[in-house]
């Protein structure tokens, strides 16, 4: 039971934070305008879809692929054109020098590519990016300013760069990428609800983070149902235990329960006897479990870290996680302890039926 609660408890840790990098860094909702220039919608039409149920933030965005580049290095990025007053919340919180600023053309990275680069704040730098003809496509390069670094501890901090939306425009390079609206939510998880009340679909192409996403949070959410079912059958093996123990109790005891037999007690008093006694074994134990479970899930890195020093490995070694991610959900813990203590109480129905119908003569002879 105890190593149920830790699977399953680094399982909804790895889930938690596989959510915050993800959601908290892609688009929630997107709208790209079917047949009009993004620039051409007026902003009360943008105001209007902050009122959506569960929309915290509107706000236009660009978005293209392009390269970075800076003394001979160079590096495949995707761009992310953003307002000032408007922000990615998972990169402004883990913003570790600067940010995006009002001077012409700044710009924002990780620290791990900005160390790639060889790049610190103030450094200039060059994206490239390309823009459609009707003979190809041509480059557009422009000069930017790094004003800010974050470290998100994940792949944004190689492959994501973050500009002034407003400098894109003034530079022309709205045609280089795609340029809509971007809808930031209360609860991601929620996207449908949202995504149903827009109305005006005709005019707006619409995707959500699950087109990308959905599948890869739906075999997250089936691993941890398919680990619990295998850890599950592992408890239930460990029944056995109780009914193996309860059927050398009823032997052991098969004459004093004919004493109390012929006393006067009935086999539904013998029967609730053993029972009890049953249902106290199965208390005992699942509080055990529960309480060694729940230490070791509070101190599950610090536990991982020592193993790591003695072993001279480090199990997290090639991923983004610094310590072992955990998170203690109640209703995980209820319904171990809930099943638990079911099958217990199932375990002991079978020897403290047999001693109900045990024959006080034949167990006193």
């Amino acid at each position: 039971m105890a190593i149920l609660i830790v699977v399953l408890s680094v399982m909804n840790g790895f889930d938690e934070e596989l959510s915050k990098r993800i959601l908290g860094s892609v688009p929630h909702i997107v709208l790209v305008p079917k047949d009009s220039d993004l620039q051409s919608i007026p902003q009360a039409d943008i105001s209007a879809l902050q009122t959506l149920p569960g929309v915290k933030s509107a706000f236009r965005f660009f978005q293209a692929e392009g390269i970075i580049s800076h003394n001979g290095g160079v590096n495949a990025i995707l761009i992310y054109g953003v307002p000032l007053d408007q922000n990615i919340p998972l990169i402004s919180s883990s913003m570790l020098e600067g940010g995006l600023t009002k001077s012409a053309q700044s710009l924002v990275m990780g620290a791990p590519l900005a160390a790639y680069l060889g790049l610190r704040l103030s450094d200039s730098v060059a994206l490239v990016l390309t823009a459609p003809t009707q003979y190809g496509v041509r480059p557009e390069i422009r000069r930017f300013i790094l004003s800010g670094i974050f470290e998100v501890g994940a792949e944004l901090d190689y492959t994501v760069v973050l500009v002034n939306y407003y400098d894109v425009i003034s530079s022309d390079l709205a045609a280089t990428g795609e340029t809509g609206i971007r809808l930031v939510l209360d609860n991601p998880y929620l996207v449908n609800e949202t995504r149903e009340s827009i109305a005006d679909t005709e005019s707006w192409i619409v995707r959500d983070w699950t087109d990308e996403y959905g599948e890869l949070f739906r075999a997250v959410r089936l691993e941890k149902r398919m680990m619990f079912l295998l850890l599950f059958l592992i408890v239930t093996v460990a029944i056995f235990n109780i009914v193996a123990s309860q059927t050398m109790v009823v032997n052991e005891k098969r004459a004093d329960i004919a004493i109390l037999r012929t006393m006067g007690a009935s086999s539904g008093h013998v029967l609730r006897i053993f029972l009890f006694q049953g249902a106290v074994i199965s208390v005992i134990g699942i509080i055990f479990g529960l309480m060694l479970g729940v230490i070791l899930t509070l101190n599950i890195s610090g536990l991982v870290s020592q193993i790591e020093n003695l072993a001279g490995v480090r199990m997290l070694e090639g991923t983004y996680f610094q310590t072992l991610p955990s998170k203690l959900e109640l209703a995980d813990l209820l319904a171990i302890t809930g099943m638990a203590f079911f099958l217990c109480l199932v375990s002991a129905i079978g020897p403290a039926r047999r001693a109900a119908r045990l024959n006080p003569v034949d167990s006193l002879g």
